[in-house]
């Protein structure tokens, strides 16, 4: 048996947090955890699980040692030990150390004590780790498990090409495989996939029976594009495939340049229905979705990505249910996530969803909301909801009617984990939604200056990123009503009397466990698009010569990944604490923020009344903000003039 030891992150301050505390919303703690990447917080939840023996690091190592005592899951510990598998289990670094945990659980305690959530997750790793056997276990003693779930786990388990081992495939095996996988479609009325071995993929492989007709109006399909493989022939296929025949399918190639020209002739080759526009410059999906907005001549539109299978019969049915609605504008159907293999797991998430990029609007929507948002991600969702708010209903068509593919290293992949959205794209959902509350015109112009703020890296491509300059960074929590707004005016007033500009970090308090993740204070959003503060990413690469921290307790809650800034100083807000547990270890506190910044703080206060009381107590070389706000509008004076003079 190896040693104990305790977390290397340990917290005093963090340590006065009591095991009944996180026991009673284990919950809240994981979700915080899970959205923040804090490790604190995992050592708080262990610390519950284990009696106060042991934090994340200990724990771990009775997880890999398969050695885990079954009082952690009694009665009394099991939601924070469940939790604290959940958090481990979408965790890459730890998914072989949460399998273990999961199956001494279902071991001594049996599926039927675990959630929806925790048996999916079990049965996902078990069956990412070749462990078939745990995965029939669930199968067959977990009753929480969604219809459409277990469909697709008993879908990959008869996946006979899942088994890198097998030199050939019997023919019966892929016939099994495949009735299994034409199911969810025979079920909806349609004819089922059916998949040749053949091709450069599974999934390629894909195609279904189609009886085209030519009758009805026209729908124009756009397929934005950027150097394709083999897959854009696959959707292509799919497209010109339909039965809902009377199309055109508008490819745009977004500069991908002369390397890939092959695969766009071979796919205009295919169908004189299919045009393929070239961009000059890559600009991302929906500037040049955009592109082929611009060319659609189609009563109808829709979309489609390039590497996606659509049934046969995806267009006639969602144009079917705009047809017999005529008040609503748009339908969306669902879609089967899939591997190149066709397998159909993701880590904490069900297999079919709502498809994105299945939209069908009527064109003349285009005239009340203007075309896409001009980023390089999520403006399909922004899209979606600008439509609802300014034109009308769009219906869900709740049919599988599309094969999205699931690859490692796309945006959306990279930027979504069970539980996680990646920081940016939160940011600019509020903002956008924000807009979509307070405008009177909600159509986006299709050049000239965007009608609200977005993330930084969302307007420019990653060979031209450089970091946001910003004279004072704020990091706060931002939450609806948790944010100090009277504090953060004063600052904003303070900084703009002296000519500072001003960027702000919203980094959610961890410890506040709250189950449901916050929205942003609408007030301070409001400020963002008056252009008062620009609010930033954690993620976002920041240059702030200055780091102002408000309430420092929230730098205990050490994130993963640290924010990206590069600066001078942090400066420290400290008060008069009213309470025992406003008290903070200032060593720990500033070892916090040399690890979250590389700079240790210096401790500010706001007014001279506290200046004066904590200098009785003996917290000398305190500092006034707006003191330091004005040194520092000094400095940038001096390093303006100096530039200029070069």
């Amino acid at each position: 048996m190896t040693a104990r030891f305790l977390s290397d992150e340990h917290s005093v301050t963090i340590a006065r947090i009591s095991h009944d505390r996180v026991r009673r919303s284990p919950v809240g703690f994981v979700r915080a955890a899970l959205r923040s990447g804090s490790r604190p917080v995992l050592d708080l939840l262990a610390r519950a699980v284990t009696c106060g023996e042991h934090e994340l690091g200990g724990l771990l190592e009775y997880l890999h040692d398969g050695d885990v005592p079954t009082v952690w899951f009694d009665s009394r510990r099991r939601a924070a030990f469940v939790c604290l598998l959940t958090a481990l289990s979408t965790d890459g670094r730890h998914g072989d150390a949460a399998l273990a945990g999961w199956s001494a659980m279902q071991r001594a305690r049996g599926a039927t004590v675990l959630g929806e959530t925790a048996q999916l997750l079990l049965a996902q790793l078990s069956l990412h780790a070749g462990r078939d056997d745990l995965v029939r276990t669930v199968l067959a003693t977990g009753q929480r498990l969604s219809p459409t779930v277990r469909h697709y786990l008993e879908v990959d388990l008869a996946n006979p090409y899942r088994r890198e081992d097998l030199i050939t495939v019997r023919p019966a095996d892929h016939d099994r495989w495949e009735r299994l996988l034409g199911e969810p479609f025979l079920a909806a009325g349609l004819q089922p996939p059916t998949v040749s071995a053949a091709e450069a993929t599974l999934f390629d492989g894909l195609s279904a029976p189609s009886s085209a007709f030519t009758a009805g109006p026209l729908v124009s399909v756009i397929m934005p594009s950027y150097r394709p493989d083999a897959g854009l022939l696959t959707s292509v296929r799919s497209i010109l495939g339909q039965s809902h025949a009377h199309l055109e399918l508008i490819i745009v190639d977004d500069a991908s340049g002369p390397g890939y020209r092959h695969w766009y002739d071979r796919a205009a080759s295919l169908d004189p229905r299919v045009q393929v526009l070239t961009l000059d410059h890559n600009g991302g999906t929906y500037p040049a979705r955009n592109a082929g907005l611009r060319a659609a001549a189609g009563e109808y539109i829709t979309f489609q990505d390039s590497d996606d299978w659509s049934h046969p019969e995806r267009l006639r049915l969602q144009l079917r249910a705009l047809v017999r609605d005529t008040d609503a504008v748009g339908s969306v159907s669902e879609a089967v996530r899939a591997t190149d293999s066709l397998t159909h797991q993701w880590l904490g998430y069900p297999p079919v969803r709502r498809n994105a990029s299945s939209l069908m609007i009527r064109c003349e929507v285009l005239s009340q909301v203007g075309p896409f948002d001009r980023v390089r991600k999520s403006a399909d969702s922004e899209f979606y909801e600008r439509i609802q708010h300014a034109a009308g209903p769009v219906l869900d068509v709740p049919v599988p009617l599309a094969i999205t593919r699931l690859r490692a290293g796309t945006l959306s992949r990279a930027d979504f984990r069970y539980g996680w959205m990646h920081p940016e794209r939160l940011l600019y959902r509020e903002s956008y939604r924000h807009w979509h509350r307070t405008a009177a015109d909600l159509r986006m112009p299709a050049d000239g200056p965007r009608p609200f703020p977005a993330p930084a890296p969302f307007l420019t491509p990653p060979a031209e990123r450089e970091p946001v300059e910003v004279d004072v960074l704020l990091v706060t929590d931002l939450s609806a009503g948790g944010v100090d707004l009277v504090g953060l005016d004063a600052l904003l007033d303070q900084a703009g009397a002296v000519g500072l500009t001003v960027g702000i970090v919203h980094q959610e308090d961890a410890l506040r466990a709250r189950e449901k993740r916050p929205d942003l204070e609408p007030e301070v959003l409001e400020r963002s698009a008056r252009g008062r503060c620009e609010l930033l990413a954690p993620t976002t690469p920041v240059a702030a010569q200055t780091v102002v921290v408000p309430d420092p307790q929230l730098l205990l809650t050490r994130r993963h990944p640290a924010p990206l800034v590069h600066t001078n100083a942090v400066l420290a807000l400290i008060r008069v604490p009213a309470t025992a547990e406003e008290v903070l270890d200032h060593l720990e506190v500033a070892d916090a923020a040399e690890a979250a910044f590389g700079r240790r703080p210096r401790w500010v206060t706001t007014t001279e009344t506290d200046r004066a009381a904590l200098t009785e107590d003996g917290f000398g070389g305190l500092g006034l903000l707006t003191e330091e706000l004005a040194l520092l509008a000094e400095d940038v004076g001096m390093i303006g003039e100096g530039a200029a003079e070069f």
